[in-house]
């Protein structure tokens, strides 16, 4: 593929948002503002509380959030994805709407939506303003504890993020509305999107198709979850497309009575849905955001090394029966169901971020991310570039966490798959303990 972007650009790498935000772990200023602001809504100082608050949820260069407090008065602006939320906070009450979206018309259809929706809200709640959808959550400032205040933002911000485009996409009558502050992406960027979207999607359901589904059911979900996984995290798309990657877990995962083998089929499905998209209305997907909320909670890495440790019991025997790309889907559904489950601590998420750097090193080429971590044409790995990388990312959270190690030297550079094994191996084993 051609070099899509000028050479200056190529030389540094272009800036690409990769998975989802997380603000899962806060630095440790971060995390004094979130205790002054308990502090001062247990001295009844609710204007103060809010300020704090407000510092708390601010990201150190996102340009997340807005605020300003003009005597007993504080007005924000909170972004997540594709919607703002406003609002204004006072010593009596706190109220904030986001707009979800317009409307030409009103509709039995997305109204009975709606009202549905409003059942499973437990702080805000949909309502209609001058041919607007919206969403508003209000709280007395007695009752406003930052606790409150956090839940009911990141409820209401995160619901009209998810449910704007699908009330679009669903709905002829609804518009979209306030999304301004989206950022678009370089057409060179989409259509290398666009591509890997169509390539890795064609591959695996080909891929699929030659194995005995029954026999090789549980191959068969690992490749399927390891494409799910990698389109969300790599290629991020948002709208329908985001709605049918989460859709898929949600099948595979489902505590129901239903077989491997029928999840399979039903995620197959699903994914051939993508195939016959349109080219510009993927394109109408592929957009930056700014978010303040993630959508996943802070996980403790005993869970992620228990991850890492249950699916590794897996990869043996595919390496031994000669079939290492389920083998290597394995090393990337692990990597992908973590960073899509899990708020992972800065360094956990930076080292899988790496390790797909090395497992698709085609995809970051075409989009001119350098250096290289592993050349696919002489199959060997870039052994000073992959240590340089980990002694980086490593130095982030050597103040935070003095007893944080990675043994580069453990690393088997013998070949790609071999490496990954142990790779793995050494995150499982980080010590994030103070």
């Amino acid at each position: 593929m051609l070099n899509i972007f000028n050479k200056q650009t190529a030389a540094s790498g272009p800036e690409i948002q990769f998975g989802r935000f997380s603000s899962s772990y806060k630095t440790p200023d971060r995390i004094k503002y979130w205790d002054d602001a308990l502090e001062f809504y247990n001295q009844k100082k609710y204007i103060d509380s809010y300020v704090a608050f407000m510092n708390y949820l601010e990201e150190a260069g996102v340009n997340n959030i807005r605020f300003s407090k003009t005597g007993e008065r504080v007005d924000f602006e909170i972004l997540q994805g594709s919607k703002k939320v406003t609002g204004t906070a006072d010593a009596e009450k706190l109220v904030a709407l986001v707009n979800v979206a317009g409307y030409t018309k009103l509709s039995v259809a997305y109204l009975r939506r709606l009202l549905d929706m409003n059942y499973t809200l437990s702080y805000s709640r949909f309502c209609l303003k001058d041919n607007v959808i919206c969403m508003k959550f209000d709280t007395a400032a007695r009752d406003g504890s930052p606790w409150k205040l956090y839940y009911g933002l990141k409820e209401m911000a995160t619901r009209a993020d998810r449910i704007d485009d699908l009330l679009i996409d669903e709905f002829s009558a609804v518009q979209a509305i306030d999304n301004r502050h989206v950022i678009d992406i370089p057409a060179p960027e989409k259509e290398v999107k666009y591509e890997y979207l169509q390539k890795w999607t064609r591959e695996v359901l080909e891929r699929v198709k030659g194995l005995n589904a029954d026999k090789f059911s549980g191959g068969i979900s690992y490749l399927l979850l390891d494409l799910a996984y990698r389109l969300d995290y790599l290629i991020k798309p948002e709208g329908r497309l985001l709605d049918i990657l989460g859709g898929i877990q949600r099948v595979y995962f489902a505590k129901d009575e239903m077989s491997y083998l029928e999840r399979n089929r039903l995620i197959g499905a699903e994914f051939e849905k993508i195939i016959p998209k349109p080219k510009e209305t993927v394109f109408k997907e592929l957009y930056r955001v700014t978010s303040t909320f993630s959508v996943v909670n802070p996980t403790p890495h005993d869970e992620v090394a228990s991850t890492i440790e249950n699916e590794m019991k897996n990869l043996p025997w595919y390496k031994e029966n000669k079939y290492p790309d389920i083998a290597m889907s394995i090393v990337n559904y692990i990597v992908g169901y973590c960073l899509f489950n899990f708020g992972l601590n800065r360094q956990t998420r930076q080292l899988f971020h790496l390790l797909y750097q090395i497992t698709c090193p085609e995809y970051f080429a075409a989009l001119t991310i350098r250096p290289s971590f592993y050349d696919p044409a002489a199959q060997k790995l870039n052994k000073s570039e992959i240590r340089d990388a980990v002694g980086r990312i490593m130095k982030t959270g050597a103040d935070q966490f003095p007893n944080l190690m990675f043994d580069d030297g453990k690393l088997n550079f013998e070949d790609r798959l071999e490496f990954c094994e142990s790779y793995l191996h050494e995150i499982k084993n980080l010590n994030y303990n103070p």
